[in-house]
């Protein structure tokens, strides 16, 4: 039983190191493609505030539409930012804890019984259990919302594309 214990334990452990590397890499991700968000949403303000001819095959030529597109798409883009700051954050906090190796690897400690060592092995997956889920929990609660927030700051880019279009 001890063994069974302690390879749910190990299995356990590895989900939980792979799940924070996943959110990682997604955020690694969800930065990029916010970074080409900010910088279209830019380019789409410039446009607007020099009134090219592209702005006329959008047709928006009213002043007033001109300022609620600049002032939803400014909207985008603090969104975004603030999406970026839920990501950094991500990556900020990563206080994944390891099993302690250095308290088993002792020639005293490889002498002792196997079921003794098996059992101090436990514990100290369970230490690490007991720290990294919650840190893995809170990861993907920053990813799910900042997700959410560029979502929806695409919804506005796109609705205001759409609006414009003839």
């Amino acid at each position: 039983t001890v063994k069974s214990v302690l390879s749910v334990l190990q299995k356990e452990y590895d989900n939980e190191n792979d799940r924070i590397k996943f959110i990682t890499s997604k955020v690694q991700m969800m930065l990029t493609i916010s970074s080409i968000l900010i910088t279209a949403i830019f380019f789409i303000i410039q446009a607007i505030s020099k009134n090219e001819t592209y702005l006329n095959k959008l047709m928006i030529t009213n002043a007033c539409t001109q300022l609620w597109i600049t002032r939803f798409l400014f909207c985008a883009v603090f969104m975004i930012l603030f999406a970026i700051l839920l990501f950094l954050y991500i990556l900020i906090t990563k206080t994944f804890a390891r099993i302690k190796f250095e308290a088993i690897v002792f020639d005293r400690e490889l002498v002792k019984d196997t079921c003794e060592v098996e059992s101090r092995l436990i514990t100290t997956y369970e230490d690490a259990l007991k720290s990294n889920i919650p840190v893995g929990d809170k990861m993907a609660w920053f990813f799910k919302w900042g997700t959410i927030i560029v979502a929806a700051a695409i919804g506005i880019l796109l609705s205001v594309l759409i609006k414009a279009m003839p």
